[in-house]
């Protein structure tokens, strides 16, 4: 392990001891991938791709780490992820135990904080949040580079795409870049022209594009998850009404980035966006859609923002999502004290500078083919 990956580990453990201190926890306990990625500073603790579960469990008391797998698991995870971090082996064999009995053996009746429904323990991936930030240097390094290559990979596809492929080929497409690049799928969501006007969530199908295209990506790479949506239109004019709904959704966005700066409460700026929605001539839209919220290790928690104490703090990355019937326009950005740093733009997209009330948001356009 490189000296600058144990710095990143320690100051995980620190964090994790800090907490126990204060909340009176005598264990934490590991069992998602997304924990386990930000634990393991970027491994993958993957087996089944459709579950957030890991393939080995990580416990974390004062005195001990253990990693729990099965003999089938435990000596690749131990040994690929977790070489150097001191965690003792545990590992059963599938007739022995579950992998949650056999934490609980170990853990007896202690008070433990844990991100997987474990019989006695409080299950809180809220508490796991205040653990992720602020990002540490190393992962503000990673985060950026993975989202810069991700928007410069889309566009690369984007430049293959012509009117009359169809969507499940531009499906295929992304995913075989984005795979090659050493990420993994975790929300892909397309879908052209009509289907646009009537979906919010749109599912690639055997349907050819004609004019006007939406991808709405969330790619994983060590853990951290690339948000970022895009438009595409085949064409020299984008229709009056689709541009009208761009653009105020583009400038609410632009105000959400603007906000991102650490102690401004969520629900703070979901009033904001409520009013933007009205005064831009789309006051009922915020309902038909989340508006946002942390992304990172999570892909996103948009539930922030019905929480009336929960604050954005220092280094924090978030997705504001902002939707109107037929558009949608999403980056992923850094809070700072003079507003969010965006992470998912490179200059391989067009952009287009939108007025907030104290800076200009540069915006990912409506590219033109």
């Amino acid at each position: 392990m490189s000296d600058e990956k144990m710095k990143e580990y320690q100051t995980k453990i620190k964090r994790m001891y800090n907490l126990m201190d204060q909340k009176g926890y005598n264990a934490i306990v590991i069992g998602t991938q997304t924990n386990f990625s930000w634990l393991s500073c970027g491994g993958t603790g993957k087996l089944l791709l459709t579950s957030d579960i890991a393939a080995a469990y990580c416990i974390i008391t004062k005195t001990n780490r253990y990693l729990v797998a099965y003999t089938m698991d435990g000596p690749r995870n131990i040994e690929e992820e977790l070489d150097g971090m001191g965690f003792e082996p545990v590992f059963i064999r599938w007739y022995e135990n579950t992998l949650e009995g056999k934490v609980l053996e170990l853990l007896g009746n202690k008070k433990i904080l844990s991100d997987i429904p474990l019989e006695g323990a409080n299950v809180s991936m809220k508490e796991f949040y205040g653990l992720h930030y602020p990002l540490i240097s190393a992962e503000i390094d990673r985060f950026k580079k993975i989202d810069q290559d991700a928007e410069r990979l889309l566009r690369s596809v984007v430049d293959q795409i012509k009117p009359g492929i169809k969507e499940t080929e531009v499906e295929a497409m992304i995913i075989s870049e984005f795979v090659k690049a050493e990420y993994f799928p975790i929300v892909l969501l397309l879908g052209s022209d009509e289907r646009i006007m009537k979906y919010r969530h749109l599912i690639a199908k055997e349907k050819k594009i004609d004019k006007y295209l939406l991808l709405i990506l969330a790619m994983r790479k060590f853990g951290l998850n690339a948000v970022l949506t895009r438009s595409v239109y085949f064409g020299d004019k984008l229709p009056d009404d689709i541009y009208r709904k761009f653009t105020a959704a583009s400038t609410i966005a632009a105000n959400c980035i603007a906000s991102t700066i650490p102690g401004t409460k969520f629900s703070a700026i979901l009033e904001m966006q409520k009013r933007l929605y009205i005064e831009l001539g789309f006051p009922e839209e915020w309902k038909n859609h989340f508006q946002g919220g942390i992304t990172g290790y999570v892909c996103n928690d948009s539930s922030l923002a019905l929480d009336l104490d929960a604050i954005i703090v220092d280094k924090q990355t978030c997705n504001w999502f902002i939707t109107i019937t037929g558009v949608n326009t999403e980056d992923t950005c850094i809070s700072g004290k003079d507003g969010g740093e965006v992470f998912t733009q490179t200059g391989s997209w067009p952009l287009k500078e939108y007025a907030t009330g104290n800076q200009s948001i540069k915006m990912p356009d409506i590219l033109y083919k």
